[in-house]
């Protein structure tokens, strides 16, 4: 019986995640039972080696943070010679209802991190009496527009960034923080520069993770729009194509070869030819592929 169990389980995660291989590499070195060891430098004592992680990790914060800011800078001169007026004009967030950050709670997984006041499944099951509280901790953040300090403290948990590097150097760790899973919120209306956070981020994760050559792909349903975005990003310096009419703006091959940090399209240039489809899994697009954003999600009918 729990053998049949076993396998019912396993044979579920198959057939369920066929299209997420890191899910199913995980289910087979559970399932031989194999671990990779946890691999650290190896200092004097345990407070020593935590301090020394804590000044090297500090050190690259602030240093990635001074790049961004330089990038930032620069964008900014960028855009403001170029923008145009907007007559918008926003003044404050839409008030959460209940059913909304009851709709938030229901989809909250199973993971936690040590800085979590309260497990997942306790806040779950003492939802219906912590629902007013809820309520009014996010309704009152949005008005005062404040990120709680407790927010923005995480435990870190540093990983060799592959299992074959020297453990002994530093800079072959990364931190790794339970932050994944947290809803963000963004409610700006048209002309506020929404589509800054994807073209953003190529650059971004270039700062943080340099000679990467990061790709974001962009689905808009609107051709013209993102032909004009991508002609704009292009007289910037910041290298866009735009798939729906590639055979125009440049070569296919390019595109496969990941030589463009964005790569724009419709939902049926992306849907309809098989070549581009394909490409989003090669070698390429697999190790720098950071995000996929749906611009315009509002005019596509069917999802």
């Amino acid at each position: 019986m729990l053998k049949d169990a076993k396998a019912s389980y396993y044979s579920s995660i198959i057939s369920e995640n066929a299209s997420h291989p890191k899910v199913l590499f995980n289910a087979v070195d559970k399932l031989l039972n194999r671990k990779v060891e946890r691999r650290s430098p190896t200092p004097p004592s345990t407070i020593e080696l935590t301090n020394k992680f804590t000044d090297f990790f500090d050190k690259k914060i602030a240093t990635i943070r001074t790049k961004l800011s330089n990038e930032a800078k620069t964008s900014t001169q960028s855009w403001e010679a170029n923008k145009k007026p907007g007559h918008a004009e926003f003044k404050e967030f839409r008030v959460m209802s209940e059913r909304e950050i009851e709709g938030f709670v229901d989809t909250i997984g199973k993971k936690f991190c040590d800085l979590d006041p309260i497990l997942a499944a306790i806040l779950k099951d003492c939802k219906s009496a912590l629902l007013p509280v809820l309520i009014n901790i996010v309704n009152m953040s949005f008005q005062s527009a404040s990120m709680p300090a407790a927010l923005k403290e995480a435990a870190i948990k540093p990983k060799l960034k592959k299992d074959n590097l020297d453990s002994k150097d530093y800079s072959n760790f990364r931190p790794i923080s339970n932050l994944k899973g947290r809803d963000i919120f963004l409610n700006l209306p048209t002309d506020y520069g929404k589509s800054l956070i994807f073209q953003a981020l190529p650059t971004m994760f270039d700062v943080v993770m340099p000679r990467q050559g990061s790709i974001v792909v962009v689905v808009c349903p609107l051709l013209n729009l993102s032909k004009d975005q991508a002609a704009y990003l292009n007289s910037l310096g910041t290298s866009a194509i735009n798939i729906s009419d590639v055979e125009n703006e440049g070569d296919p091959r390019d595109v496969e070869a990941g030589k463009y940090p964005l790569v724009y399209g419709t939902p049926e240039s992306w849907l309809d030819n098989d070549r581009w489809g394909s490409m989003l899994t090669n070698k390429v697009y697999s190790e720098k592929l950071c995000a996929i954003a749906v611009d315009e999600a509002h005019v596509i009918r069917q999802w």
